[in-house]
């Protein structure tokens, strides 16, 4: 399918999917410049696990256990980063008021047709940048009830969902652990271990309710079939092919070592009540002297 077609056949599906206007800061599905856009987020984006061979990727069941242990029922919810859209629909099945953003107009896509094949209603998608917009403007500036970010996740995603998400509102994640692609030799700027997840997560306001580290390894029987099956996005290959990841991986391949291994860190947090002021501390702490 060539762009122009993808564009096309994305703005036919642009009324269903219910796509924010650009007046609002946000590009319409299809637009050609979100697709252009060197930003952070799309570098994750091209960074990502690529989709499986034959159909979408879908949730992890650890995140998704995390994701069902809150009660999303008429809660504004934002899946950052939605890619093909399976955390949206699962939070709309769990009742949440969902909309995915997402960088890639061909990825939103994919994530309407998902909608239409499951069915699911009160779904929105929107092109844009993670990174740089307010998600309560998704909600005409009320706050979140939660968010969730599989496989999108960065120190500013994180600021701009905690300035988003209400006390006591649920942040679900799922990232890269350090040790992910540990054999390319290259650690990724968006991979951190869980103490460094936990500090950040922690000094954004949220308490982390728990973190868990999923692990697993892909096996090829050639080095051909690792680039067939998994650099078959030619955004990822010129990448690993800039960074010298191609060159260390074929190394590897030639001296028997034939896997990749992949570690994601699963995050269930909650927003914490903010602290009042220390003057209302204060105060509150002489009157229950005096009492």
């Amino acid at each position: 399918m060539t762009t122009t077609s993808a564009n096309f056949d994305a703005g036919k599906r642009r009324r269903k999917a219910n796509i924010l206007s650009p007046a609002e800061g946000l590009s319409e599905l299809g637009a050609p410049l979100a697709r252009a856009r060197k930003t952070k987020e799309r570098m994750y984006c091209t960074a990502r696990p690529p989709e499986p061979h034959g159909g979408r990727r879908g949730v992890s069941p650890r995140f998704e256990a995390f994701v069902k242990s809150h009660d999303w029922r008429s809660k504004n919810a934002v899946d950052i980063g939605c890619g093909t859209g399976a955390a949206t629909v699962l939070l709309a099945k769990l009742g949440a008021r969902a909309v995915g953003v997402d960088i890639d107009p061909l990825a939103l896509s994919d994530a309407t047709e998902r909608v239409e094949e499951e069915r699911v209603t009160g779904v929105r998608f929107v092109c844009a940048d993670a990174e740089a917009i307010d998600y309560r403007v998704l909600f005409g500036g009320a706050p979140l009830g939660g968010a969730v970010a599989h496989l999108c996740f960065s120190e500013e995603i994180a600021r701009r969902a905690s300035n988003a998400i209400a006390a006591g509102g649920a942040f679900v994640i799922r990232a890269f652990h350090k040790d992910m692609w540990k054999e390319a030799g290259r650690l990724s700027e968006f991979a951190r271990s869980a103490p460094q997840m936990r500090t950040l997560l922690t000094a954004l306001g949220f308490r982390v309710v728990r973190i868990t580290v999923e692990r697993r390894q892909q096996k090829f029987a050639s080095f051909e079939e690792f680039i067939e099956k998994f650099l078959h996005d030619p955004h990822r290959r010129a990448r690993w092919e800039e960074d010298g990841r191609i060159a260390t991986l074929s190394r590897a391949f030639a001296r028997g070592e034939r896997k990749l291994s992949e570690a994601f860190l699963v995050v269930n947090a909650v927003k914490r009540e903010r602290a009042p002021p220390k003057k209302v501390q204060k105060r509150a702490k002489s009157r229950a002297v005096r009492r």
